[in-house]
């Protein structure tokens, strides 16, 4: 079985997280996917950052539902790079590799349905390019009323015995749990429930060899390279 590689955060052990440089990275080394994080600013857009504040990833400070998007572009991701918008970086992906974008906060699933159906109708971009993941299940629930067509993935820390109930009941196609939490008895209990496994994030070769030999069906990585 061929594993999905996916880009965590782009590549975010060799580039700064979350930038188009980083996404770049990833795609010239070979990834199948990138994995970003989507937050609402104060203008309401979408934008690509990990954390409810810019003080981590930037050189300014401050929340991100603080900030106006133009607030936010006069900022330095690292190595001059800016907050991508989620248009920018569906435009410079382009097709070449599928997005798992991570909802960070309640409320964003209805914005990002029509970004994604902007691209679909006018880019050509398919339902299958999208992966659409989350800590908030009832996020996941949302956007499969919106669009059944694309799948979802419910991420966790730790797998627990409501683990598959709870995956059913957001009508996910993945789960997607922190790699140590996971053995060989969970990934044929999730394939029995008709689940698929994405794993992350896994950094070291010896474990990236070890979840292949587990048999996940995907796995998030900060260094691509070590696929």
């Amino acid at each position: 079985m061929t594993i999905l590689k996916i880009g965590h955060r782009g590549a975010a052990g060799l580039e700064p997280e979350n930038t188009l440089r980083s996404f770049g990275k990833a795609i010239s080394l070979g990834v199948d996917a990138v994995e970003f994080d989507l937050h609402k600013c104060k203008t309401g857009e979408l934008v690509a950052i990990h954390d409810p504040s810019v003080n981590r990833t930037t050189n300014g400070i401050g929340l991100v539902a603080d900030l106006t998007l133009a607030e936010l572009k006069l900022l330095d991701a690292g190595a001059e790079e800016t907050i991508p918008t989620f248009s920018e970086i569906l435009d410079f992906i382009n097709k070449r590799v599928k997005v798992f974008i991570e909802i960070k906060e309640k409320g964003i699933a209805e914005l990002i349905f029509p970004e994604i159906e902007l691209f679909k109708r006018e880019k050509e971009w398919e339902d299958s390019n999208f992966i659409i993941i989350s800590f908030h299940g009832d996020e996941l629930a949302r956007f499969h009323n919106l669009n059944p067509n694309i799948k979802t993935g419910f991420l966790v820390n730790d797998i627990s015995k409501n683990t598959f109930s709870l995956s059913h009941n957001f009508f996910v196609s993945f789960i997607c749990p922190n790699f140590q939490s996971v053995n060989k008895k969970f990934i044929l209990g999730a394939q029995k429930e008709g689940f698929f496994v994405s794993v992350w994030t896994v950094d070291m070769p010896e474990d990236i060899e070890h979840m292949k030999k587990l048999g996940v069906y995907a796995i998030t990585s900060n260094f691509p390279d070590r696929f």
